[in-house]
């Protein structure tokens, strides 16, 4: 299930958009969050939330890799997309679920080099919450 954007993003010392929760039920976002992409391999949104749930696509803006993306929320746990050949463009996305906490949320894309061997391919933070 996916909701509508509701969730500030910032970055730096820059405001992006701010938002409240101010109920469970969905609403429309008042200005579009930002994508951030490093390089080649690694693009980030965050594209909706519930009450207690942020949802966040990740995907390669203009290379393919095989390999997974991470996500690492402000509260030091991180979840991941698991291998897959990632493809650049819409509609290829990975969608990775954390708990909305206010905070630096890290992402990584991982290029798989078989058995346990990965590379890191990009890396960007972002402060999320409101």
């Amino acid at each position: 299930m996916r909701l509508t954007k509701r969730l500030g993003i910032i970055t730096s010392s820059t405001l992006i958009s701010a938002g409240a929760l101010l109920a469970a039920s969905a609403a429309p976002a008042t200005a579009a969050t930002p994508v951030f992409c490093n390089g080649h391999y690694l693009c980030v949104e965050e594209v909706g939330q519930s009450i207690d749930t942020m949802y966040i696509d990740m995907w390669p803006p203009t290379d393919s890799f095989k390999g997974h993306f991470q996500l690492q929320t402000p509260e030091g746990t991180s979840t991941s997309s698991g291998n897959r050949t990632n493809l650049p463009g819409s509609g290829n996305e990975v969608t990775l679920t954390v708990p909305v906490v206010y905070g630096k949320y890290c992402a990584t894309a991982w290029k798989w080099n078989g058995g346990s061997s990965y590379t890191k391919l990009g890396y960007l933070c972002f402060t999320a919450g409101a």
